[in-house]
């Protein structure tokens, strides 16, 4: 006679043990998933905060009239969301020259979020 000490299958600790692995996983599975969805969403504000300040700065450079100084403020729709850029032109040390400073805000939540700054030299119109 024989005696088989054998068992097929597994105890229940290490199934226990199996699935508190397996839940490890997918919680850092979980975790780069999102952190990736909100870094995909933050550059993509970046990316049409940039647009809409180089689009700002164009039509700075594209009047016929040279722009005063002092602050100047617009509300742009863009990627169905709304932005709002602001823009300050200063002085320079060179008289035919003068700086814009240019700053975008994400609108929407609780407060506006700068998401792009942009300064450019404008020329005076010939």
């Amino acid at each position: 006679m024989s005696i088989r000490n054998a068992q097929a299958g597994f105890t229940l600790i290490e199934v226990l043990v199996a699935l508190a692995v397996v839940a490890v996983a997918l919680a850092a599975t979980l975790f780069s998933a999102s952190q990736s969805a909100a870094s995909a969403a933050q550059f993509r504000d970046l990316t049409l905060g940039n647009v809409i300040a180089r689009n700002t700065a164009i039509e700075f450079q594209l009047r016929t009239d040279w722009p005063k100084t002092g602050t100047s403020d617009g509300d742009v729709e863009m990627a169905g969301g709304d932005w709002r850029w602001e823009a300050e032109v200063i002085e320079t040390a060179d008289e035919n020259l003068r700086r814009a400073n240019i700053d975008v805000f994400k609108m929407g939540g609780d407060e506006p979020r700068r998401v792009s700054s942009l300064s450019v030299f404008l020329p005076e119109p010939s």
